[in-house]
């Protein structure tokens, strides 16, 4: 088997984090739920060492120009960004809040941009 070519770098928020969601799902349903999601997420952790670019960019515009990619795990999206030979895992959201914040935020552009038009029209 190849050799993985790129370092993993686990920053403190993303461990931190990391630590909350196995205490989480342990409380909520079990120390087996909460090793499989920690399982879950460093195997793809493990798995971007060899496939760096297998996360998809940022929604967020900010992010994405910095070169942060985000991989899916479960209900988690895990935020991380490549520099030279290294992966830096800085934190795992969970998807259901990133995803409902930015249709938020879309709904709220579509409604002020549908009061402009109105507005104009009236």
């Amino acid at each position: 088997m190849r050799k993985p070519k790129y370092k993993l770098e686990l920053l403190t928020p993303a461990q931190r984090e990391l630590e909350e969601i196995a205490l989480v799902h342990m409380e909520l349903v079990g120390v087996e739920s909460a090793r499989k999601i920690t399982d879950r997420i460093y195997n793809a952790l493990a798995h971007l060492r060899s496939h760096p670019n297998m996360g998809i960019a940022c929604i967020d515009k900010m992010l994405r120009s910095e070169g942060y990619r985000m991989l899916i795990c479960g209900h988690y999206l895990c935020i991380y960004r490549l520099l030279g030979e290294t992966i830096f895992f800085t934190i795992s959201w969970m998807a259901e809040r990133i995803i409902l914040g930015y249709l938020r935020t879309c709904r709220c552009k579509v409604k002020a941009t549908t009061d402009l038009v109105g507005q104009k029209a009236g």
